[in-house]
This record gives C-alpha cells, sequence and structure tokens, in this order.
C-alpha cells in the first residue's frame, strides 16, 4: 500500500540534483546542434473546429496535404471507433477529470481530446483563463478570483485584460501555443505571456473545482499536452482509500520545496482538497505574493498542500514527464522497485494532439484486447480489474506502440539521435546506415543538414520536415530482449 512521504534529510539535494541534470538534459536537446528545420507538427495551425491527424504511417509523399503553412495527413474519422472501448470501464463515477489549459492555446490543443480522451471520462470541467462555451463544452475561468491589486502589479495580467475585453481573436500569432508541445527554456516557455500566467491559476483552481464538485472521490489533475492512461487510473485508484488526504505524482523539487509535476498530471483526494483550499483562503494574500515571485503554480500547489498537513506521494515513473515518442525506456531513479521498464503507466507528457490520439486509439486497442466485457454473462464489475496482465506498462508501450512503428527509413521523421558525427554534412541517408552498422552498439541514425546522427537507444520519434530517420530493426530487438518480460503481477509504486 502508498504511503505518503515524509521528506528525509538530504532527499532535496538528491531531487535537486536530478532537477539540475534534467535542466542540463532539456539544453542540450533544445539549443544543441541539431536542425534548422522545423517539426511538421509546430507547422500545423488549427481552426477551432480542430484538423484532422494523421495516421503513425505518415506522412510521407503524396499522403501529405499542404495547405498555407499546414503540413499533415489526414485521419480518415472511421479510424476512430464510433463506441470506444473504454466505456467497458468501470469505477469512473468518483473520479474527476479537471484539464487546465488557457486562451493561448486552446483552439489547438483541446478539440483532440473532445473526440478521443473526453469520450472515456466520466465527468470533466475545464480550467481556463477565460471564461467561453468551447465547442459545446462550459470553460471556467479561475484567475477571476485573484485580486485586483494583484492583477494590475503583475504584467502577464495585461493580456489577460485584453482578452476579458476583446476575446481569443485579439490574440496575435506569436501569442498563441501552437499544436507543438515543447518547452523552450529551462524553466518553461517564459517567452510566452499565456505560459507565464498559468502559474496563477493553480490555487483558484482548487476552490473552483471543490465549489462545482464537491462530492468527489478524487480529483485528477492534467493539461492539454498530457496523455491518462484512463483503463490503468482507474484501477490504481480503486486500490486507495479515498478517504485519506492523497497527493499523488511524479516528485521534482524547486530548493527545499517538494511537489509533484504539473504537466505529468497529479492526483489529490477530496480530504487533502478540502484541507488546502481552507487553507489557501485563509492566506490568500500571502500565497498571491508568493505567487508574483515565483514561476512554478505546481510547486506553489505542492507547497499549500505541505503547509496544509498532507505531503507528495512519490509515484514515479507512472505518473510520467516523458513522451513515448522520444523517453528513455531504460530509465529508473536507483532503486530496483522504481525501474520504469515494468511499471504500470498512469501518464505521459509533452504530446502533440496527433500523438495524443494515436496513443488514445492505442490504449482503444489495448482495452478491447484485455478486459473483460462487464455485459457479457457471469461478469462482474468487481472482478474487472483482476486480472493484473490486464496493466498497461511502459514495455508494452514501447513494444507494442512504439516499436512497431520504427522501419527501416523514413523520410519526414526525427526519432532523435543525440551524437553527431564528424565530417558527415554531405552524407546520404545509406551513408548514415553504414556508419551505424559499423558500430555494433547503434540502433538508429538521422540524417539533417548537420549530417549524421547516431543512437544507441531506439525511439520512435515524431514528423519532422526535411530529416530522415532509420533503425536496424534486428538491434531494436536485441535491445528489447535485453530488459525481457514483466511478470503480470507487477505491483503499483510504492516508496
Amino acid at each position: 500500500m502508498l504511503a505518503p512521504v515524509r521528506p528525509l534529510r538530504g532527499a532535496g539535494g538528491y531531487l535537486r540534483s536530478v532537477v539540475v541534470f534534467s535542466l542540463l538534459f532539456a539544453l542540450y536537446v533544445l539549443f544543441g546542434p541539431r536542425s534548422a528545420t522545423r517539426p511538421l507538427e509546430s507547422q500545423l495551425e488549427t481552426s477551432d473546429a480542430g484538423s484532422p491527424s494523421p495516421p503513425l504511417e505518415a506522412p510521407t509523399g503524396d499522403q501529405t496535404v499542404t495547405s498555407g503553412d499546414s503540413n499533415h495527413t489526414a485521419q480518415p474519422e472511421e479510424t476512430r471507433p464510433q463506441s470506444p472501448a473504454c466505456h467497458k470501464l468501470r469505477g469512473g463515477e468518483g473520479v474527476q477529470i479537471v484539464m487546465r489549459t488557457g486562451a493561448t492555446e486552446i483552439k489547438d490543443k483541446l478539440p483532440i481530446h473532445l473526440s478521443t480522451t473526453f469520450q472515456c471520462y466520466y465527468d470533466v470541467l475545464i480550467i481556463s483563463d477565460y471564461e467561453e462555451v468551447f465547442q459545446g463544452h462550459e470553460v471556467h475561468n479561475v484567475l477571476d478570483d485573484v485580486g485586483d491589486g494583484i492583477k494590475q502589479a503583475n504584467e502577464e495580467f495585461q493580456l489577460y485584460q485584453r482578452i476579458q475585453d476583446h476575446g481569443r481573436q485579439s490574440l496575435q500569432q506569436n501569442e498563441l501555443s501552437g499544436t507543438a508541445s515543447f518547452e523552450n527554456g529551462p524553466i518553461g516557455r517564459m517567452d510566452n505571456t499565456g505560459w507565464r500566467l498559468d502559474k496563477w491559476k493553480f490555487l483558484p483552481m482548487i476552490k473552483r473545482v471543490l465549489k462545482l464538485r464537491p462530492d468527489q472521490d478524487w480529483y485528477v489533475f492534467v493539461e492539454p499536452d498530457t496523455y491518462l492512461i484512463y483503463s490503468n487510473l482507474l484501477e490504481f485508484l480503486g486500490t486507495l482509500d479515498a478517504n485519506q488526504p492523497w497527493y499523488l505524482g511524479s516528485e521534482v523539487a524547486i530548493g527545499d520545496d517538494i511537489f509533484t509535476h504539473g504537466g505529468s498530471g497529479f492526483v489529490i483526494s477530496r480530504p487533502a482538497l478540502e484541507r488546502v483550499a481552507k487553507h489557501v483562503e485563509d492566506n490568500k494574500q500571502s500565497y498571491e505574493e508568493y505567487t508574483a515571485i515565483h514561476w512554478a503554480g505546481d510547486c506553489i500547489l505542492g507547497k499549500a498542500l505541505h503547509e496544509s498537513g498532507t505531503e507528495a506521494t512519490w509515484a514515479w515513473p507512472m505518473f510520467q514527464g516523458g513522451n513515448p515518442s522520444t523517453m528513455d525506456f531504460k530509465e529508473d531513479k536507483m532503486d530496483e522497485r522504481r525501474k520504469l521498464w515494468c511499471t504500470p503507466v498512469l501518464t505521459y507528457h509533452h504530446l502533440s494532439p496527433w500523438e495524443i490520439e494515436h496513443l488514445w486509439l492505442f490504449e482503444q486497442r489495448w482495452i478491447d484486447d484485455h478486459y473483460p466485457d462487464p455485459t457479457s454473462p457471469g461478469s462482474s464489475s468487481w472482478g474487472f480489474f483482476e486480472d493484473h496482465s490486464n496493466r498497461l506498462r511502459h514495455m508494452d508501450v514501447f513494444i507494442e506502440y512504439s516499436a512497431p512503428n520504427m522501419t527501416s527509413h523514413r523520410n519526414d521523421w526525427q526519432n532523435w539521435s543525440p551524437l553527431i558525427e564528424a565530417e558527415t554534412e554531405a552524407a546520404s541517408i545509406d551513408d548514415c546506415k553504414a556508419i551505424c552498422e559499423a558500430d555494433h552498439d547503434c540502433v538508429q541514425y538521422t540524417l539533417d543538414d548537420k549530417g549524421c546522427w547516431l543512437g544507441y537507444d531506439p525511439k520512435l520519434g515524431q514528423p519532422f520536415a526535411g530529416v530522415q530517420s532509420g533503425w536496424i530493426m534486428s538491434r531494436v530487438e536485441q535491445w528489447e530482449q535485453r530488459f525481457g518480460r514483466c511478470s503480470a503481477g507487477r505491483d503499483w509504486i510504492a516508496p
């Protein structure tokens, strides 16, 4: 059974080291010597009605549709199941999903959820900085609870006020987030006012959610670029006592403040939510002043939870800040029980709408293949989650989602091979393949305008204009076999 973690002496220092390493790695990935070409996904501009997403095999050749600066492949509507397999699932009645978004990203990132993930959830609240009805869904502006003095004193609220006065149509192109999901700096997208405004939503969000849905057992907070493995989540929450104060997620530290990462998703039980809501309301001015000098809303909320008596329960790598198309599947945290490969997965982060759709379709196939039909004779909702082989693990995502989509060669595709080969600027993709084959540890390669790049760990990657990628499939299989298969009864992560 999981138990809340009390930070031990030295834990803050360890976590700070992890954070520093992660930031340095992020800086390398984002600002290192990579190709100047743009990801295909970042070129998409969707209307409020949303754009169809490409199948995973795309975009190549004449399948690609070009319109203005949009470059993507149409997704046939029939590929989405009319009655999603997630409708089989049981246990969602007391689980409140809370989607936190903003006016600068809602038109690009929310539409895909309306036709995929929202089809599965029992109830969803959409939290934002602008009150509206978006494609039939009510969107709640929680920043109207922030004091007027704070709004006048903080520059990011100038954008907020303009949106209140003139609507989302007043936003400039450079103020919109687009469909790409990445952070362009070590502490996020600080050049985007909408991103800086986001930190102010966390504490008012708690109060508003509790007011709108006061009787739920669990409150699950996600972002539009978060993918929630709903089938696993329902089983996991069913193992916990919802009458206890819980705060679960992927642990992070800023200074001595230990909290759970917002983009990875986090869960709060009703007792903990009620406790922190009262505490924040009793200390509203001091928390608003603290928010003004901080940059991370998830850290501010974690601090408030701690000060109201609820500690974070460390649940990485079930709650995962990585994207299965780009992440390191062999990652661990120096703990035998916290090796990513065999752990059930609850969330992924930094997914584009294109990736959200395809991971959702994958999860529907998984549910259809692994979960019983509760309407069939002899079935029982009590035994719905008894077969632990139903749990979707990171291993399963790699073997059944990522690996089957790796091929010997893909055009307009970036598999993020990290190691540049010197003096290969004039190389061809066949040259890169030969260089990789000559290095017995190499499993994949990339060709961009800088030359050949090699990778020793397989990654699926993403659409990326002007880049070619390939994999040596026999070595990908050998890499996978080194980890082996996992036992069906692998437990949920406990600290």
